[in-house]
């Protein structure tokens, strides 16, 4: 059911060949003395191909992996999509300071991510795509927004277990502040509101007219543009 990629607990693995086999390791949780199969990181070049996505959707276990693809053109029965989206506004301002502190590009600004300007192409574009996709998968997609996740962690925890038909092994969940001591760049401020004081009116009317009418349909309401800077500044 579905494919898993354990990136915090295993390091990337080059490897080339083309043997699904070889790509399966086994860790223990810390919930419990089991050990449990997972595939090494860089493994999305050989789990994209249709024979093994067949394979992994047939197993018994169940895997999951964390990606930015877009929708296949069809899905086999064991493979299950959990979909998260945030405000494209808070996205964006997330994406360019990730970019500039992890990947370090500087020469990349917000306009220029507004409008698609960068190696994942348009949110909306994206979002679109998944949106008139998800038919694909019937009962198995599980569409969820990041601003309710973060306003009721349990709730989404919930859902996600039943969608899954795994138990909840335990009710105690870590903070954003947690992670954030972690790994501070990964894990920056996790808002959900207030993010218009980092554009400027004009990059918030541009965000708007490209994305709005996406962002209507998950609830998304017009920026405020009293909170905008008066100039570019991002």
């Amino acid at each position: 059911m579905g494919i898993s990629i354990l990136s915090d607990i295993c390091q990337f693995r080059n490897l080339t060949t083309d043997n699904l086999t070889d790509w399966f390791l086994e860790y223990k949780a810390n919930i419990s003395d089991s050990q449990y199969p997972a595939l090494f990181e860089g493994c999305k070049r050989i789990i994209s191909k249709e024979k093994f996505r067949k394979q992994l959707a047939n197993d018994s276990e169940h895997y999951f992996i964390k990606t930015h693809e877009r929708p296949y053109d069809k899905y086999f029965d064991g493979e299950y999509v959990v979909q998260i989206v945030r405000n494209p506004g808070l996205s964006f301002w997330s994406f360019y300071n990730f970019h500039r502190e992890v990947d370090k590009v500087y020469n990349t600004s917000l306009t220029d991510i507004i409008e698609g300007h960068i190696h994942w192409g348009s949110w909306s574009d994206y979002y679109s795509d998944w949106y008139d996709n998800a038919h694909l998968l019937k009962n198995r997609y599980l569409f969820l927004r990041y601003e309710d996740l973060k306003q009721n962690e349990m709730v989404f925890c919930s859902k996600l277990s039943k969608f899954t038909r795994l138990p909840m092994l335990s009710s105690a969940i870590q903070s954003f502040q947690h992670y954030q001591k972690i790994n501070p760049k990964m894990f920056r401020q996790g808002l959900i509101r207030g993010w218009e004081k980092y554009y400027s009116k004009k990059q918030l009317k541009l965000l708007w007219n490209i994305h709005g009418k996406v962002m209507q349909k998950f609830g998304y309401p017009e920026p405020a543009y009293q909170h905008g800077l008066e100039k570019d500044i991002y």
